[in-house]
């Protein structure tokens, strides 16, 4: 069987650990040993680990978490508004699989080592708008202050997802995104890729120019009414390891010369 993984917080570091993550995650304010638990145990089965389960069941902590009464739920997603599930509603298993199932596409995904495989999965749909920055830049904040009204202003247009790669999370990957995507993934840059057909287009910027949130919205409707080319991703070929029969050759040549 399956481990629990609702996780209640009663202590300083399970807060901590709570606070830390990133990915999409419910918490709640629940009575302990209630049924009420048990159905967000069964709930948390459908979705974990993708969405994070926690619980909190003294008063006290559930202030922290600006939870006042009882049986009140959140449902969190980085970088947008919190959600809290409907009052009138009973806390079910088939209640709450509804209300995730109806909200947990997010408009801003966040490029993590968890999710990594989803977001690049091939069998997607749509274009994937990726955007590079780093967060605790000057560039990278306003880049991503930017990156959350276009996501809002696309929220319905269903054949395309927002995903966030801080570039500095991931160093073993920026000679490949270099290479297959012509571009600098350290400097705030945002682009179109379709994973399927695995071709991409970049929004281009002169050296003495900002980008303008407008300018991006016009040139994502071109790119979805089809009027600009995306180019086939170039193939990468990561540089082989040095072995022992290298540094020898290697050796031997400098003896030479």
């Amino acid at each position: 069987m399956m481990e629990n993984p609702v996780i209640v917080i009663s202590s300083r570091a399970e807060k901590k650990y709570y606070e830390s993550q990133e990915l999409p995650k419910i918490i709640a304010y629940f009575e302990k040993d209630s049924k009420e638990i048990q159905e967000l145990i069964k709930t948390s089965l459908y979705f974990h680990p993708m969405i994070l389960f926690f619980v909190v069941q003294d008063a006290k902590i559930a202030k922290q978490f600006h939870l006042k009464k009882i049986n009140t739920i959140q449902f969190i997603k980085p970088l947008e508004k919190t959600l809290i599930f409907p009052a009138e509603e009973k806390i079910t298993e088939k209640n709450l699989v509804a209300f995730l199932n109806k909200h947990k596409k997010q408009r801003l995904t966040k490029m993590m080592l968890e999710n990594l495989h989803d977001i690049w999965a091939v069998d997607i749909l749509g274009y994937m708008v990726s955007i590079f920055a780093i967060k605790n830049t000057e560039d990278g904040k306003l880049f991503l202050s930017m990156s959350k009204s276009l996501t809002k202003y696309f929220e319905k247009q269903d054949n395309l997802s927002f995903v966030w790669i801080d570039p500095k999370l991931f160093p073993t990957m920026l000679d490949y995104w270099r290479t297959t995507f012509q571009i600098d993934p350290l400097r705030p840059t945002i682009g179109v890729i379709d994973v399927r057909n695995q071709s991409s287009v970049w929004y281009k910027v002169q050296e003495d120019d900002e980008i303008s949130l407008n300018g991006v919205k016009k040139w994502l409707l071109e790119v979805i009414a089809g009027n600009v080319t995306l180019e086939p991703m170039r193939p990468y070929e990561p540089p082989k390891p040095k072995t022992d029969v290298d540094e020898h050759s290697s050796n031997d040549l400098k003896e030479e010369l």
